[in-house]
């Protein structure tokens, strides 16, 4: 539609345009032909409704009336026929047409402009030279002049490349035209055309030196001019296959210097090569290149200052090059910088969670730095892989918590932020924050109303303060640790799980028998953390919610209410959830979901629910971790379960939990609850 109104718009400046056209004709409006008149308004009107070939058939038609009579009724005929060609895709028989007006009058601005128009969508340059030569003898502001003649040169520019290309044997006319052309292309901006004009220049080349040469000045060119790095590494390759000590076909002279063992000047050639393939954007190519500048400078040169340098660049543009980071960090360890290596392997493991070497060196580099935990966090993980040595053995048996975890301090809210992976999303946590009560309130009622609602005996409930069961005692202590209000317990011997939230009318925990004996503090405790979670208030909706349809449906819902008004939004069905959330969320509550949703958009992403989901699950299995202490049993109790959420497996959760446990948070949280190793 908006292509149609453009061609209309168009098509009114013409036709609407009846004035004199030249002064041999009457100096006011001419006696129009009714007729003819009449069957030029039929056109129009049929214009307007799109109906081409009655349009087509009106305006020939009017031509025939108004042959030898009327220039005008003759101009506005040729100009109508045009634009019903145009709409039929016939662009040739359009241009003839607007010919033919312009021939009736030459200087007729509309008409010049739509043959402009038609000229450079066919790329007719000689004749958008002319109809521009003709544009500028009329009245236009001073920028449209400028901008004219700008295009002029444009136009003049492609004569000349269609008429040096049309002539096949490009020395026929007594000069080397390519010269010629590829200076052509390059003006026009076609940067790939004028590489393709400087490799036939080159390939015309008998001798192998000078068709080398010429091939790396294409290649150059291509590289700076193209940022077709692929291409240019292409070219240069070509160059080496004819002479492979060409200037600039760096392969052959690495081989050279590398031969000669001229490391200095290796060294410089790689610096400079570094330089050029940092200018073409070639990344992978250039992070090779960093690699082995590293390699020169620390074992030929004894340059440990300007192998740090070259591996740091490295790790810039390949940051999960656990390889490189690794080396990286040794440098920075013989170099004094303990700190920085240890951040550098840190991120290493987040990279290759069940890497060894990384956690051998970082037990070896945490001892240097006096960080006493996160070397027995490192030799904890190396005893779950299986790969610790004797020392690394003996530093986990000695801070092993085998008689659980005493806390000194509890988890503060602040300190939750510590517990959530990076891809936790605090918005859409705020925005279920909001709307969770009433949500839970809503399912609850539709539970209890369908006899669904799982119902506790109160003999099966224990008393946290009183109970002597191991499971219930946990529960009370990890609820104090992490400041989570501690559910109902029950205890249900034929449960089979060990402890499942209930989704009752009332926030509880049912203890099975998996959990009732035979299990040790430490998986009390790290399946306590887990479980406690998702307690908190913001995390309890999905207990309540817990398949990604529902859940889903649950947050599309809020924000479409929240949003009432945005494009796209479908109806609401479900009435009672409706009525629920709107009675049990307040004006300041739809504020804060409006706010949340507003800061995920403004930041150009989208609300994922899945990678939520994945987030929470995580956070609860680091959570786990925190309260045993103990890296092998959070490791031992996963390799049992088959849980999936929202497509996230026990070995996910302990690809996780590895790196986690040496990050510095997770020391820090230790440190604050005081069970760090001291």
């Amino acid at each position: 539609m908006e292509r149609y109104n453009k061609r209309q718009s168009r098509w009114q400046m013409v036709y609407n345009s009846r004035v004199v056209m030249d002064d041999d004709w009457t100096s006011g409006e001419p006696d129009l032909d009714r007729e003819a008149r009449q069957v030029l308004d039929e056109g129009a009107s049929q214009m307007q409704a799109q109906a081409w070939d009655d349009a087509e058939r009106s305006f020939r038609r009017a031509l025939a009336i108004a042959v030898d009579r009327d220039p005008t009724i003759r101009l506005e005929a040729l100009a109508g026929l045009a634009e019903a060609h145009i709409a039929k895709a016939q662009l040739e028989e359009a241009l003839i047409c607007l010919e033919q007006a312009l021939h009736i009058s030459p200087h007729h601005e509309a008409v010049l402009r739509r043959s402009l128009d038609l000229s450079v969508q066919m790329k007719r340059h000689g004749l958008s030279l002319e109809l521009r030569r003709r544009l500028l003898l009329l009245p236009m502001a001073e920028e449209e002049q400028v901008a004219q003649r700008r295009a002029m040169v444009h136009d003049a520019i492609f004569i000349v490349i269609d008429t040096l290309e049309s002539f096949g044997d490009y020395r026929a006319e007594g000069f080397d035209s390519l010269d010629r052309l590829r200076a052509a292309q390059e003006a026009a901006g076609n940067t790939s055309k004028a590489t393709d004009v400087m490799v036939a220049q080159a390939e015309r080349q008998r001798e192998p030196h000078a068709r080398a040469m010429a091939m790396v000045q294409a290649a150059d060119f291509c590289a700076a001019r193209t940022g077709s790095t692929a291409r240019a590494v292409a070219l240069y390759e070509a160059a080496i296959a004819d002479d492979p000590a060409v200037q600039g076909a760096f392969d052959a002279i690495e081989r050279v210097l590398v031969q000669r063992a001229d490391y200095r000047e290796l060294e410089k050639a790689y610096h400079r090569q570094a330089e050029r393939l940092e200018q073409a954007g070639a990344k992978p190519e250039l992070a090779t290149l960093l690699g082995k500048l590293a390699e020169v400078r620390h074992d030929r040169l004894e340059d440990r200052k300007g192998a740090i340098d070259a591996l740091a660049r490295r790790v810039q543009l390949e940051p999960s090059n656990v390889e490189a980071r690794s080396a990286l960090a040794t440098l920075l360890e013989h170099d004094g910088n303990v700190e920085r290596a240890c951040r550098m392997l840190e991120t290493a493991a987040w990279h290759a969670p069940t890497r060894m070497d990384t956690f051998h060196a970082l037990f070896r580099m945490y001892t240097k730095a006096k960080k006493h935990d996160q070397a027995f966090q490192a030799c904890a993980a190396l005893v779950y892989l299986g790969d610790a040595d004797l020392d690394e053995q003996m530093v986990y048996q000695q801070y092993r918590p085998e008689a659980g975890l005493r806390p000194t301090a509890a988890l503060e809210e602040s300190d939750w932020a510590e517990l959530y992976p990076l891809e936790h999303d605090a918005n859409v946590r705020t925005l279920l924050e909001v709307i969770g009560p009433a949500a839970i309130s809503h399912r609850v009622a539709l539970q209890q109303a369908s006899g669904k609602l799982p119902v506790l005996s109160a003999k099966t409930r224990q008393d946290p303060e009183s109970s002597t069961v191991s499971a219930v005692r946990s529960l009370r202590w990890g609820s104090q640790v992490l400041g989570i209000a501690l559910p109902e317990l029950h205890i249900v011997p034929d449960l089979a799980a060990g402890i499942s939230a209930v989704a009752s009318q009332r926030p509880a925990i049912a203890i099975g028998k998996a959990v009732l004996s035979g299990r040790s503090i430490a998986e009390l405790a790290f399946l306590v953390g887990r479980d406690l979670t998702y307690f908190r208030p913001e995390h309890h909706i999905l207990l309540y919610y817990p398949s990604m349809p529902e859940f889903t449906a649950l947050v599309t819902t809020a924000i479409r209410m929240a949003l009432p008004n945005r494009a796209g939004t479908a109806s609401l069905r479900d009435r009672g959830l409706l009525e629920a959330l709107e009675a049990g969320i307040d004006a300041a509550g739809w504020d804060k979901v409006r706010a949340a949703v507003q800061r995920v958009e403004s930041s150009g992403s989208t609300i994922d629910l899945r990678s939520y989901v994945r987030s929470l699950e995580i956070a609860a299995t680091r959570v786990g971790l925190l309260l045993s202490g103990d890296l092998p049993t959070a490791g031992q109790l996963l390799s049992t379960d088959i849980r999936e959420v929202a497509g996230l497996r026990a070995a996910d959760r302990m690809r996780d939990l590895l790196p986690y446990a040496v990050s510095a948070p997770y020391a820090s949280l230790r440190a604050k609850l005081g069970v760090d190793a001291r």
